[in-house]
């Protein structure tokens, strides 16, 4: 688990999506939610509006230029990277969604490697909380900044979210990125969003 900075005046992720959900703080989207449960963690009013912004918003341009300029070169050969990433909100005093899992376990390929952006701060109880190796049950949270990434192994360790008792919602993105040498046709479909992990689907390709 490695994490990373980067540039919020070149790569304005919060920014942009404050103008989309017509706010001025990400971290108040809370105050007109009703709390999440694990069938309703991705269909709020704001998930709904992420994810029917056309694939030209301004927002998945900047996220496509961000990975190839900050992503990309992390990596001795060509990618695959989730075509739209996954939007969250982590609510204060939200339950932890769904169960501690591993994202193979979902009908991920062992092979991706998973990237974390908050979008607020995410600290204690608001943020991921993840293992250190396969299987150790050691779990500490991943915390960062705006401006601030985690690149980290999603699909082999065990990780999942707590009662979010800080106070501070927090707000993020993650994906999901693919080394090309790993990539076949696998028939599987993501669990969430029921999208086959193929070129041009669930993932994309670098131009």
């Amino acid at each position: 688990m490695n994490k990373f900075k980067y540039d919020t005046n070149s790569y304005r992720f919060a920014e942009n999506l404050e103008k989309v959900f017509l706010t001025k703080d990400l971290s108040t989207l809370h105050e007109s939610l009703e709390t999440f449960n694990v069938d309703t963690d991705q269909s709020s009013k704001y998930h709904k509006t992420f994810y029917k912004l056309r694939d030209d918003h301004s927002f998945f341009v900047m996220f496509k230029r961000f990975v190839e300029n900050e992503i990309h070169p992390l990596f001795d050969e060509d990618i695959l990277f989730q075509k739209k990433p996954t939007f969250r909100i982590h609510m204060k005093g939200n339950l932890a969604v769904g169960g501690y899992h591993k994202d193979r376990d979902y009908n991920h390929s062992e092979h991706e490697i998973n990237f974390f952006v908050p979008l607020t701060e995410a600290f204690d109880s608001n943020t991921v909380w993840v293992e250190s190796e396969e299987d150790k049950g050691d779990f500490s949270p991943m915390e960062a900044s705006y401006g601030e990434y985690y690149m980290w192994n999603g699909a082999n360790l065990t990780h999942g979210n707590k009662k979010n008792d800080t106070g501070r919602t927090r707000v993020s993105f993650d994906f999901r990125v693919l080394p090309k040498s790993k990539y076949t046709v696998s028939g599987k479909k993501s669990i969430t969003q029921g999208v086959s992990f193929e070129i041009g689907k669930y993932y994309e390709e670098l131009s």
